[in-house]
Formats: C-alpha cells, sequence, structure tokens
C-alpha cells in the first residue's frame, strides 16, 4: 500500500492486473520450457515492434516552417529520380545527400540555402 494513493486506486490496479494476468499467464506447468521461451521472445519481439510502430507514427509539433521538410524531400528525391532515369543510381544517391542539410539547418531563409546546395553540386559535377 505505500505505493498507492489510496484504497481505491490500489483496487482499481489489481483489479485490471487480475483480467490482464489470466490472458497473458501462460500456465508454465502445462508446457515445455522450449514452448515458454519461444513464447516469451515472441512476446517481446510483439512488445518492441508495437513500442517502433507507436514510435514511427507519433506526429510531433515541430517550430519549423512546412515548407523545410517539403524542400528537403524534392531535393532529396529528385535526384534519385534523374539517376534512376538515366541509369546511374550511384549518382543519384550521392547526390541526393545534400537533400538533407536542409533538415540540420538552423532556421535561415531558403534562399541561401540553396544557393549554398547549388554550389556544392556543380562542386561535385564539376568533380567526377
Amino acid at each position: 500500500m505505500q505505493r498507492f494513493k489510496s484504497l481505491g486506486s490500489a483496487q482499481r490496479f489489481v483489479s485490471m492486473h487480475a483480467a490482464t494476468y489470466d490472458i497473458v499467464n501462460l500456465q508454465r506447468h502445462l508446457i515445455s520450457r522450449r514452448t515458454l521461451r519461444t513464447f516469451r521472445v515472441h512476446l517481446r519481439f510483439q512488445a518492441m515492434m508495437r513500442a517502433e510502430l507507436l514510435h514511427l507514427t507519433t506526429i510531433h509539433p515541430i517550430d519549423r516552417p512546412w515548407q523545410m521538410p517539403f524542400a528537403a524531400a524534392l531535393a532529396s528525391g529528385l535526384p534519385i529520380l534523374m539517376g534512376a532515369c538515366f541509369d546511374r543510381m550511384d549518382y543519384g544517391l550521392i547526390s541526393s545527400l545534400d537533400g538533407l542539410v536542409f533538415l540540420y539547418l538552423p532556421d535561415t531563409p531558403l534562399h541561401p540555402v540553396e544557393v549554398l546546395i547549388g554550389m556544392e553540386r556543380l562542386y561535385r559535377l564539376c568533380g567526377t
């Protein structure tokens, strides 16, 4: 009772625990050790996948304007598309890395960033 603030909250916890314990309890004396281990690994994997899916689908608030991620998606996706069209996927993948620069820049207007990335792409084009 030390961790519960009232008897009612403890009772609610115990009633919910009892309801789920009956479902999750695997009745150890009825199954072999190997089967129990397999069940536990499977349950751990399911819990990990559920947590990962929840993390991936959660929308977090951001303080950036919507144009920045959109421009980053275009700047990284278009070079890959062009590389696929010309059968030079290696060039497309290398050029698409520049698009990720958008995501790690502080809040600056897009014009200096576009100039910076354009200069970097020209440098890479001349270097290859």
